[in-house]
């Protein structure tokens, strides 16, 4: 779908981010996004997230969801600076 990981110059894993397909979000999800400490701050997550929700818009996805652990800070100001509107959603409700 939308997964994708980065290698350092030396071939060692920078960074990864997995989108998937989760029915009580009714969209695609990125339900994880983790980029070493050696690499972050360097602009890896946000280009993995951009390439991420790119990618789901060619596949015809005009939306997208994230799952952010309570406490991920470093996530939820991630998320707020590529433009994504934070809610709670609610996944002891049907999907229908």
């Amino acid at each position: 779908m939308a997964s994708f990981a980065a290698d350092t110059p030396s071939g060692q894993l920078a960074g990864a981010i997995l989108a998937t397909n989760f029915a009580l979000y009714k969209a695609p999800v990125i339900a994880l996004i983790a980029v070493a400490p050696g690499t972050q701050h360097q602009g890896l997550g946000s280009y993995l997230l951009r390439r991420s929700v790119l990618a789901l818009a060619l596949e015809g996805f005009p939306i997208c969801r994230a799952r952010i652990s309570p406490g991920n800070d470093a996530s939820l100001r991630l998320f707020r600076k590529t433009g994504f509107q934070l809610r709670r959603v609610k996944l002891n409700e049907s999907p229908h």
